[in-house]
């Protein structure tokens, strides 16, 4: 047990972790744009959901058309960054949690592009 404790404090400062093999910093990139995707996709649902509900703000102001069209491409990109690395071949090597295909990461791909095109051009 000792051994096997030091070993893991050894990888740990090394970055690395035994089990699976990917650094700490791998990990991280895989799961911190899931949580902020998230963060993200609330916060544009709730403006999309309020937009939506009323009648007088979907038709008489302008203001709150464009605030529409935004949230939507917003959750477009936080559907994306949400997916993060799950849509990613499984067969490729130190990318935590990629468990896709060629096609989903292809589809992902169109949907980052869309998201992350249309966003900026409501702003």
């Amino acid at each position: 047990y000792a051994q096997s404790s030091q070993q893991h404090r050894l990888n740990i400062q090394r970055g690395t972790t035994a089990k699976m093999g990917y650094t700490a910093k791998q990990i991280s990139l895989a799961i911190i744009p899931k949580c902020t995707g998230f963060l993200s996709l609330l916060g544009s649902s709730y403006i999309f959901f309020d937009v939506i509900s009323s009648r007088k703000k979907r038709s008489q102001s302008v203001y709150h058309r464009i605030i529409l069209a935004l949230s939507i491409s917003d959750i477009i990109a936080s559907i994306v960054n949400v997916l993060s690395t799950w849509p990613i071949p499984s067969d490729t090597s130190n990318v935590f949690g990629a468990s896709g295909t060629t096609q989903t990461c292809t589809v992902q791909g169109l949907f980052n592009e869309i998201g992350n095109i249309s966003t900026p051009l409501f702003n």
